[in-house]
């Protein structure tokens, strides 16, 4: 029973509990403070180290085996921008309900293994599945600013979000409507690079009617690849946003000049954004740049603003 207990946060259900001993031996323990009761038919053992997490494996202890952590506090758990933990949630298969104080159950008709897993300890809705239960409770700004994130951490590809969305469509699931419509805008070539300002760079670029650019664009000098945040490649146009926290360092900084200088040499111009610029004046920029460049390579040139080929 302990060590059960020292794998699930220093806590067990009565049912496990009763799996190894007596009820006697059980309420005995309760008595002289060996295990405290954090919720009911749950117990932990007295003075274990805390955890921010218990509040949320007590709720699934206590609810039983079906029940995973869902919703808000699901992305809580995975990490999600702008998520915070909150009140535990519990997603579970109709026609079962639970009425747990202090715990927000929400039921599903389609909650296959695929969309199950665990973190640490504790049972949850996997990644992709939770990133669809947040599109009823988030912004479609927030959820998109989620689904790049976590894509950039691995966490749920953008083809494996499609994948839950088609199985959660055959099963009869509604309001599919918000992650259909951000991933449609994810489709081929689009790429959610290092950044959100490099994601928000890309879209005003496209929404100002310039061509889309490329994203995390490979450029080979020599023997050695550097990577464009946001790339002209027509025209040898490079665009870098450069965040705080990537490049304030010596090392970040001396890699940014020895990149920028390969790749002049061999032709390319780069524009250094950063946060202080805003995104128009960013637009306006760059517009300007790559007239400039199409003009001297004598290609036509377009008003910025209009939509242009190539």
């Amino acid at each position: 029973m302990w060590t059960l207990a020292l794998g699930q946060l220093a806590m067990i259900s009565r049912e496990q509990a009763l799996a190894a001993i007596g009820r006697r031996r059980l309420e005995r323990l309760v008595d002289t403070g060996r295990l405290t009761r954090p919720r009911d038919r749950v117990y932990r053992i007295a003075g274990a180290p805390t955890d921010a997490r218990e509040p949320f494996l007590a709720a699934c202890l206590a609810a039983g085996d079906g029940a995973v952590v869902s919703h808000l506090a699901a992305g809580a758990l995975w990490s999600m921008r702008g998520v915070l933990l909150g009140l535990p949630e519990l997603l579970v298969e109709a026609p079962r309900r639970l009425h747990l104080p202090g715990v927000i159950t929400h039921l599903t008709t389609c909650l296959p293994p695929a969309h199950v897993t665990t973190r640490g300890p504790v049972p949850v809705t996997s990644p992709a599945r939770t990133m669809f239960d947040l599109s009823t409770v988030v912004s479609p700004w927030l959820l998109g600013r989620i689904i790049d994130e976590s894509s950039r951490r691995g966490l749920a590809s953008y083809a494996e979000l499609g994948r839950c969305a088609d199985l959660l469509a055959a099963r009869g699931r509604r309001k599919l409507t918000v992650v259909r419509a951000l991933l449609d805008n994810r489709g081929p070539g689009y790429h959610p690079g290092d950044s959100d300002p490099e994601v928000d760079i890309a879209q005003a670029l496209t929404r100002a009617g310039l061509p889309r650019p490329a994203q995390q664009h490979q450029v080979v000098v020599g023997k050695r690849v550097f990577l464009i945040d946001v790339a002209y490649p027509d025209i040898q146009l490079g665009i870098e946003y450069d965040s705080e926290e990537a490049h304030s360092g010596f090392a970040a900084k001396q890699h940014d000049r020895a990149r920028d200088r390969a790749l002049m040499i061999v032709g390319w111009k780069m524009l250094h954004f950063g946060r202080g610029d805003a995104i128009g004046a960013v637009v306006r920029d760059v517009a300007a740049a790559r007239a400039r460049l199409l003009s001297s390579a004598g290609a036509s040139v377009v008003a910025p603003g209009t939509k242009v080929a190539g």
